[in-house]
């Protein structure tokens, strides 16, 4: 009679190596921050300005479309940050 039940593997399967940062990502990382920071800063001063702009729609276009490069820039920084942490705990 055949044998109905799975025949595990025995080769063992080599360690999920973890991947270490380079120097090039460790001095990312060093000033990744700093770059966040910056990037907030411009989006609470040009909400600051969008607020004297009162009714000035051309001008609070241009500066919603500022805040909205802001956004992304800011949402890619966030994004690459936690690559890093990542790499950085590893």
């Amino acid at each position: 009679m055949a044998n109905d039940t799975p025949v595990a593997d025995s080769a063992p399967q080599a360690p999920e190596k973890k991947k270490k940062m380079s120097f090039l990502e460790k001095k990312e990382y060093d000033g990744i921050l700093d770059k966040i920071a910056e990037v907030e800063e411009k989006i609470e001063q040009t909400e600051a300005q969008m607020s004297k702009a009162g009714s000035d729609f051309d001008k609070l276009q241009e500066l919603t479309d500022q805040i909205d490069a802001y956004t992304v820039e800011y949402d890619e920084l966030i994004e690459r940050w936690s690559y890093l942490q990542e790499l950085a705990e590893a």
